[in-house]
């Protein structure tokens, strides 16, 4: 299935999940940098917190979206991911941030603590 960077979709079930899966693609980070870069990742958050809150899913995870094999800077990323699910948190139980390496999660925690603070 190849999806435009646009489109959310939903499927009941992927190998080594637990129930459900949402699947957004990711666009390539351009060294050049185009002027929308962020409102896409945005969009990218935006468009599967919307739907898993349209199913009434109780919880949801998020891999830092982009940072690895397309180069979007990580805490850049994790700035934009803390702003989006933060509007959307009250529709879940829990939203989980899945971190490949300390350098994210260090990023993570401390954006999450500074909007805790705020």
């Amino acid at each position: 299935m190849r999806l435009s960077s646009e489109a959310a979709v939903w499927t009941e079930r992927f190998t080594g999940l637990r129930d459900q899966a949402f699947w957004r693609r990711a666009r390539d980070w351009v060294v050049a940098r185009n002027a929308n870069e962020e409102q896409l990742l945005a969009s990218c958050y935006k468009k599967a917190l919307e739907l898993a809150a349209e199913l009434k899913a109780r919880s949801i995870a998020f891999p830092a979206i982009s940072t690895g094999r397309f180069g979007f800077p990580k805490r850049e990323a994790a700035k934009i991911a803390v702003k989006e699910v933060q509007r959307y948190y009250e529709s879940f139980d829990k939203v989980v941030f899945v971190c490949f390496d300390v350098e994210t999660a260090n990023i993570y925690r401390k954006l999450l603590i500074l909007s805790q603070e705020t």
